[in-house]
């Protein structure tokens, strides 16, 4: 998920939300990555989602679904949006979960 988030925010770094727009392959690249981070968030075992609260599990499922099963509902102010605090707040959040080295 941590390697997604930096794809989305390294396609929009130094855009204008008109830009993206304008942009249909960042638009494309940014939803795909969306969705992967929101697949992947998916597939993180329960217990590991109660250990950490407060990432919003439930939003970035949703997010996916949005996603997944509307892609020409898709508001692009609301993809921008999460591509920036929320985003950035997620990932603190996965930052503090260790990795299995194992």
């Amino acid at each position: 998920m941590l390697e997604y988030i930096e794809r989305a925010q390294s396609y929009v770094a130094g855009m204008t939300f008109e830009q993206f727009v304008a942009d249909r392959k960042t638009v494309d690249a940014v939803v795909l990555t969306l969705h992967v981070i929101g697949e992947a968030a998916r597939n993180v075992p329960s217990d590991i989602q109660a250990k950490y609260p407060d990432i919003e599990w439930v939003d970035v499922i949703s997010m996916r679904h949005k996603i997944a099963h509307g892609y020409f509902l898709v508001d692009f102010n609301i993809i921008w949006r999460v591509v920036g605090d929320p985003l950035s707040r997620l990932k603190v959040g996965l930052q503090r979960i260790p990795i299995d080295q194992s």
